[in-house]
């Protein structure tokens, strides 16, 4: 499946950080070392149209080419979301930052699936 870009608005960060994204060492993504601070990771994230809150974060825009061909095909045609920063410091709502930095780095992709809703029953008044 070849997905085409989206036409979103580039932004003067994006631009600069396109170049540089790939040079991050695994050393860089370790947290709490004594080097201080990660430096920012620039990812791209997507929804599936077809999984409500089904993400793929990206380390390079519109690059898919590391993404499985049968995850593409489950996933839909992405929907982008949004661009971040990523580093150490920087919390997600759902997903573990570090997890998500080693995948991008190691992957070039990270696949952020659905909560597990667990349904509760009502069993009556317990009165």
């Amino acid at each position: 499946m070849t997905v085409a870009p989206k036409s979103h608005q580039n932004t003067e960060s994006n631009n600069k950080s396109n170049s540089g994204s790939q040079s991050e060492s695994k050393a860089d993504l370790t947290a709490g070392s004594s080097a201080g601070p990660t430096s920012p990771k620039p990812c791209w994230i997507y929804k599936s149209p077809r999984k409500d809150e089904m993400y793929l974060y990206l380390d390079r825009e519109d690059d898919f080419s590391q993404v499985p061909e049968a995850l593409l095909k489950q996933f839909g045609n992405p929907v982008f979301v949004m661009q971040l920063e990523l580093s150490a410091e920087k919390k997600l709502a759902r997903e573990n930052t570090m997890t998500v930095l080693q995948s991008l780095s190691e992957q070039g992709f990270h696949l952020q699936m659905p909560p597990k809703l667990t349904p509760t029953l009502y069993h009556g008044n317990e009165d």
